[in-house]
């Protein structure tokens, strides 16, 4: 469901409560912080990729970062 769907989805199932303790948990939903607002690091991924997804990711740094140029020096 895209998300502008589900969002008139929750309106009209909000309009359609009168349960003053839905109410409340849907107000009390609505004013917590995301969970999503960690900053991520690293270590959150560990463990994430297949072995060849790491293969091919350190194939890219060694293919495109650990190049020097004598041009660099300059």
């Amino acid at each position: 469901m895209y998300t502008e769907t589900q969002k008139l989805h929750v309106i009209e199932g909000v309009l359609k409560t009168d349960d003053p303790a839905t109410l409340m948990e849907l107000e009390a939903t609505l004013n917590r912080p995301a969970k999503h607002s960690k900053t991520l690091s690293a270590q959150d991924f560990a463990g994430k990729w297949s072995a060849e997804d790491a293969a091919l990711i350190e194939k890219a740094i060694e293919d495109g970062c650990e190049q020097m140029s004598e041009d660099d020096w300059k």
